[in-house]
């Protein structure tokens, strides 16, 4: 019998993604902070970039500050990052 782990709920989905949204803390602090460590971290990764909440919700991969996935754009490098890291990361490219 395969049984299934338990779902974050989209009430606690929008919660990490508040938690999370503009700061640069890592995503493990963040799911302590909002009470959910009982989850695998690789489900709460891939649950950050489901809708509720206002949208997914990505780590800069520059600055590793938290943004909403639209406000990050694709530089010459292929990395999509934030606003204020694109012009250093195409000069970088």
């Amino acid at each position: 019998m395969v049984t299934e782990s338990p779902r974050i709920s989209d009430e606690q989905l929008v919660e990490l993604k508040e938690n999370l949204l503009g700061t640069c803390q890592t995503l493990a602090a963040g799911i302590e902070a909002v009470g959910l460590e009982d989850f695998p971290i690789e489900h709460v990764e891939d649950r950050l970039l489901d809708d509720p909440g206002g949208g997914a919700v990505e780590l800069c991969p520059a600055c590793e500050w938290w943004f909403h996935s639209h406000d990050l754009n694709e530089a010459e490098t292929g990395r999509c990052v934030c606003d204020q890291c694109l012009e250093d990361e195409n000069a970088e490219g």
